[in-house]
C-alpha cells in the first residue's frame, strides 16, 4: 500500500504544485500552504476509488482535488488510469466506509438458487429410453425447497426402481476431487466469494454431474458437462458479464465487444478477454 501512496502522489505532484500556485494569487485572502497530502484510507478495495487531495488554510483545511481510479480485483494499480479533478472548497471530513459480511441467509439464498438451477438443468435432459422409440423427460434430480433457508436438503437420486440409492461417499469425493483439479471448472465458480457456499455447491455439482451421466447412458467429459451447465445458466439469466478490471457488471456485444464509454484495457474494435461470467442475475444500473 505504500508503493501506491507514493505511486500516486508523484502522479499529480506536478499539476498540484501549479494548481496551489494559482489559487494563491487568484484567493490570496484564504492564505493556502504549499504543504498538501492525499487522504489515504486505511485499505484500497476494488471497484471506483475517489481521494482527496487537502491542503492548509487561514480558515482550515481545504479541499483542492479528488483523484480518481478505478481498481481492478487484483488490486493492481494503473497509473494511467488516474484522473485528477482540481477543486477549491472547504474540506469535509466522513467517516470511512465499513464492510459489513455477507448475511448467511443471502448466502443460503444463493446456494438454494444454484441447487435449483441444476435441478432445472438435470430436468430439461432429455434421453431415448431402449425399446420406446421416443424421448422422455425424467423427473427432478433435486428436491429443494427454496423458502427453507435454515437448512439445505439431503441430495439422492431415483434409481427408477422403487426406492432411492444413495452415491457412495468415496464415490462422490473421487468425482469431487476431479472437478476441483480440473482445468476446465467454470471461472464462475471460482467467483464465489464463500468458501462454504463454494464446497457445498461443488457437493451438489458432483452429484448432479453422476446423475447426468446415469441419464443419458455414457460417459460425459467434464468440460462438456460445465459447458452445457453454464450454457443453461447463461439462458436462465443466471450468470452476468462481469470485468474484474472495473470490478463491476459489464455489457458486451454477442461478438465479446465491451461497450464501456472508457476503459485502458478496451481493446478497439476487438473482443475484450478481460470480462468473464459472475454467477447472479445482473444487477439493476
Amino acid at each position: 500500500m505504500d508503493d501506491y501512496k507514493q505511486m500516486i502522489r508523484e502522479s499529480i505532484a506536478t499539476e498540484i504544485g501549479e494548481w496551489i500556485e494559482r489559487l494563491k494569487i487568484q484567493t490570496p485572502e484564504i492564505k493556502l500552504t504549499r504543504q498538501w497530502k492525499v487522504f489515504f484510507p486505511r485499505g484500497f478495495e476494488p471497484g471506483n476509488n475517489v481521494l482527496p487531495v487537502i491542503t492548509g488554510s487561514k480558515e482550515g483545511k481545504r479541499l483542492i482535488g479528488e483523484v480518481s481510479f478505478i481498481l481492478p480485483e487484483t488490486l493492481e494499480l494503473d497509473t494511467e488510469d488516474l484522473s485528477l479533478t482540481l477543486k477549491d472548497e472547504p474540506f469535509k471530513e466522513t467517516k470511512e466506509p465499513t464492510v459489513t459480511p455477507e448475511p448467511m441467509e443471502d448466502s443460503l439464498d444463493l446456494l438454494n438458487r444454484m441447487v435449483v438451477s441444476i435441478n432445472e438443468f438435470l430436468s430439461g435432459v432429455e434421453i431415448e429410453r431402449p425399446g420406446r422409440g421416443e424421448n422422455r423427460r425424467e423427473t427432478p434430480f433435486f428436491g429443494i425447497d427454496v423458502e427453507k433457508k435454515s437448512k439445505l436438503n439431503v441430495i439422492s437420486f431415483d434409481n427408477g426402481q422403487s426406492g432411492e440409492t444413495k452415491l457412495s461417499v468415496d464415490k462422490l469425493d473421487t468425482v469431487k476431487r476431479e472437478m476441483l483439479a480440473s482445468s476446465h471448472l467454470p471461472e464462475w465458480f471460482k467467483t464465489i466469494s464463500s468458501y462454504e457456499i463454494r464446497d457445498s455447491l461443488l457437493e451438489k455439482l458432483t452429484e448432479g454431474y453422476i446423475h447426468y451421466k446415469t441419464k443419458l447412458g455414457r460417459d460425459v467429459p467434464l468440460r462438456e458437462f460445465f459447458s452445457e451447465y453454464t450454457a443453461h445458466l447463461k439462458k436462465t439469466d443466471k450468470l452476468h458479464d462481469y470485468c474484474p478490471y472495473k470490478a463491476k457488471p459489464v455489457n458486451l456485444t454477442e461478438k465479446g465487444h465491451c461497450l464501456e464509454d472508457y476503459c485502458s484495457k478496451k481493446p478497439y474494435n476487438a473482443p475484450c478477454s478481460v470480462p468473464g461470467l459472475k454467477f447472479g442475475k445482473k444487477p439493476k444500473e
